[in-house]
């Protein structure tokens, strides 16, 4: 039975990580040329293949957000904005800067929903 050792492993995590960032250098380009579809589905897999509690999900989460809203994906561009402020909140506390740039975030969604008093709070 293969028994792996630290050395094995931690190159199978350096790949794996490798990987990762490979498939966001992707939606990155993707977006950069306009291409937000594609985009959108790169970021979505890269939130996928996260464990739960991975520290990079709330940046991802604010990627697919700001595409959804860019598609006029109003509905799941909220709901997206407001999972990464939850996240955000949970892992960093309320006074965080990266929590007030969710709430910024959150609010850009609601202002292009109409939504005008929610946005200001």
């Amino acid at each position: 039975m293969f028994q792996p050792t630290n050395e094995s492993y931690i190159l199978t995590m350096v790949e794996a990580s490798f990987d990762r960032h490979l498939g966001e250098s992707e939606a990155e380009r993707a977006l950069r040329e306009g291409r937000l579809e594609e985009a959108l589905a790169g970021y979505r897999k890269a939130v996928a293949e996260r464990s739960p509690g991975d520290p990079a999900i709330p940046r991802l989460l604010d990627e697919v957000g700001e595409i959804e809203l860019k598609l006029g994906r109003f509905r799941e561009a909220e709901r997206t904005q407001r999972k990464a402020l939850q996240l955000r909140e949970r892992a960093l506390g309320p006074d965080h800067p990266d929590v007030a740039a969710s709430f910024n975030n959150l609010a850009e969604v609601l202002r292009a929903q109409g939504k005008h008093k929610p946005a200001e709070q």
